[in-house]
């Protein structure tokens, strides 16, 4: 189809699903989440009483732009781009055409490249998916702001005549959205049958970096700052000195610059309040340290990082078919130790190594791998030989609550058929025993109104169920050679480092299977010995459990991959 062509005859439907993830501003940043663009504004009208359902009105389309852009609290004229509704009908493209007129007006001088901005159609590409319309708009407008790209417009030979009374102009190629441009600003119209009209403002993070407060104050009085250049955040961050202030806004206006200028000066960190991050402190500056750490079973692996592996030239070995539910818990080992390896060299390809590794449960024996603990030579036999295939408890089942370590165990009492296995962190713990034991101890708090759920798991890992039938992994650990780790290997056991004894590295070994994770208490432990950054590499939630143990600490934790 050809939106916005003088030749357009019309729409082809296609079909299509579109999903994205909302999340406030601020959750995402604490989160690390990567932010595709922020929505500034939302704007909802009605066409009211009209001719007919297939004819648009431009007064209700315009009522959808005002209310967004005023949402936005940001001038027009700084648009780049319009993702339009764009059907190619003539009827249709006529009348958003004048309605982007009337309300951006014809290009005066003003905002990013004389006032000049593209208009475009996803529907050129892909035809009318109908109720996946504007989902699909959505994506593709955040995708433009994100990688600082114009997207073209498919088959506009001869531009419609409207255009020429608009800013707009539609493109044959991709163009870069870049230095000198302006704010990357994008809105996206979403116009349905019966004059349902909706349009949304989106735009970009502009980041800032200073070895003092007085820098990031000089760069907040350049008027430039009112000008997102393209990459500002890594022009600036790449400064040499960086420095340890580091300042983060959503488009930048004088409000926002009002309020940054408050905070640098206060010198407090400040955590996302109306758009504005501030931190007086590098994390990893002055000593701080990085910390991977492993997770381990998950109710679910589906890893995804055959992309990962193609890009960096990696084997994918198990993860090939490593999928499905944590049943069979042997084939889930040896995907989540061949996850753990991928991940960790992907991210020595980027140059990114770790102080300290850690690990939540079996995500401990890739700890032990990343720090080269076992040989290189010998972790593929090391993995053979630690089969989780010949452990079989039977009877015995896990439970996950939603409170803390202590509030289970209460909750255990004086019970021997249940023990708590897992203190994760503050509202998060796993109780392990037996079917009846675990069902009742479930009942008692949930009657308190706390979340209890049975897992999948039947390993009986970090409980004295195990006992009898460790003993094969015993005898494999001491059939495995062991070397001084390359940087320190910390247990969720003990809380504390490795020994350097190889005989007391196969106890822990075992030790580690029969007794808790100790997750929570090994978080506090390793920020008071200095940690600030944790990479969770590999799939699981140990993020989310950082987070909730280190609420109100200085830490960022981030997952090195997450599903697509």
């Amino acid at each position: 189809i050809r939106p916005f062509d003088r030749s357009a005859d019309g729409l082809l439907i296609g079909e299509g699903t579109g999903m994205v993830v909302l999340k406030r501003l601020a959750d995402a940043e604490r989160d690390g989440d990567r932010v595709y663009a922020v929505v500034r504004g939302t704007g909802v009208a009605s066409d009211g009483r009209a001719s007919s359902v297939m004819k648009p009105r431009v007064d209700g389309q315009l009522l959808a732009l005002e209310r967004a852009w005023r949402d936005a609290g940001v001038d027009p004229a700084t648009v780049g781009l319009v993702e339009a509704h764009g059907t190619a009908t003539p009827v249709g493209d006529e009348a958003e055409l004048t309605t982007l007129g009337r309300f951006f007006g014809p290009a005066d001088g003003r905002g990013p490249a004389g006032g000049r901005a593209v208009v475009g159609s996803v529907k050129s590409m892909i035809g009318h998916t109908m109720p996946a319309a504007g989902a699909a708009a959505l994506i593709k407008a955040a995708l433009a702001v994100h990688h600082g790209v114009l997207p073209p417009t498919l088959h506009v030979d001869e531009p419609h005549e409207a255009l020429a009374a608009t800013r707009f102009a539609t493109l044959g190629a991709a163009e870069p959205w870049g230095e000198g441009d302006g704010p990357r600003r994008a809105g996206v119209n979403a116009f349905g049958f019966g004059g349902i009209n909706a349009h949304v403002v989106l735009e970009r993070v502009v980041l800032l970096a200073g070895a003092s407060a007085d820098d990031l104050l000089a760069q907040l009085d350049d008027p430039a700052i009112l000008v997102d250049r393209d990459d500002a955040g890594r022009a600036a961050v790449g400064a040499e000195p960086a420095g340890p202030w580091r300042l983060a806004m959503v488009a930048p206006d004088e409000r926002r610059l009002t309020l940054a200028r408050k905070v640098v000066a206060r010198g407090t960190p400040w955590r996302g309040r109306n758009d504005v991050w501030f931190s007086p402190h590098g994390l990893v500056r002055d000593g701080g340290k990085v910390a991977f750490v492993f997770p381990g079973v998950e109710p679910e692996f589906d890893p995804q990082v055959d992309d990962v592996a193609a890009h960096f030239g990696l084997p994918l070995g198990p993860l090939e078919h490593a999928e499905g539910e944590a049943l069979h818990l042997g084939l889930h080992g040896a995907g989540i130790i061949a996850l753990g390896r991928l991940l960790d060299a992907a991210l020595g390809e980027l140059g990114l190594r770790p102080d300290v590794v850690a690990g939540h449960s079996i995500g401990e024996w890739n700890a032990m791998i990343a720090a080269h603990l076992i040989p290189d030579d010998d972790i593929d036999e090391f993995i053979d030989s630690v089969d989780t295939d010949d452990v079989d408890v039977p009877g015995v089942v896990f439970a996950a609550l939603g409170c803390g370590a202590d509030a289970a165990a209460a909750a255990v009492g004086d019970r021997v058929d249940v023990v708590v296995s897992h203190d994760n962190c503050p509202h998060q713990s796993i109780i392990c025993g037996s079917e009846t034991g675990v069902a009742e101890v479930m009942a008692t708090l949930r009657a308190d109104r706390v979340l209890a759920q049975e897992l999948p798991f039947r390993s009986g890992f970090h409980s004295p169920m195990l006992a009898p039938y460790v003993e094969p992994v015993r005898a494999s650990t001491a059939r495995v050679p062991l070397q001084a780790p390359v940087v320190p290997v910390w247990s969720a056991t003990t809380v504390a480092p490795y020994p350097d004894d190889p005989a007391a590295v196969r106890d822990l070994v075992v030790r580690h299977l029969l007794e808790p994770v100790r997750f929570r208490e090994l978080a506090l432990r390793l920020h008071d010995e200095g940690v600030r950054v944790f990479v969770q590499v590999g799939q699981g939630s140990l993020v989310n459990f950082l987070d909730d143990t280190l609420k109100g600490r200085d830490h960022l934790s981030v997952a090195a991959a997450g599903p697509r």
